[in-house]
């Protein structure tokens, strides 16, 4: 899916993302955006964490 590994870019787009967001949310719609998105990340870093286990779990089989 991600092509590139130019963190730069992906630092500029998800600082934008995080900016077109906010627009009009209160201070506390804000922060729990925020929270949740820490969840959504934690998440997706179990998850690639496991496939990455077992992938190098079936490949040494």
């Amino acid at each position: 899916m991600l092509e590139s590994c130019d963190g730069l870019s992906l630092n500029v787009a998800a600082a934008a993302f995080a900016s077109a967001l906010a627009e009009g949310l209160t201070s506390d719609e804000i922060g729990l955006l925020a929270s949740f998105f820490n969840v959504v990340g934690d998440s997706l870093n179990t998850l690639a964490i496991a496939k990455a286990r077992c992938t190098f779990s079936q490949q040494s089989q």
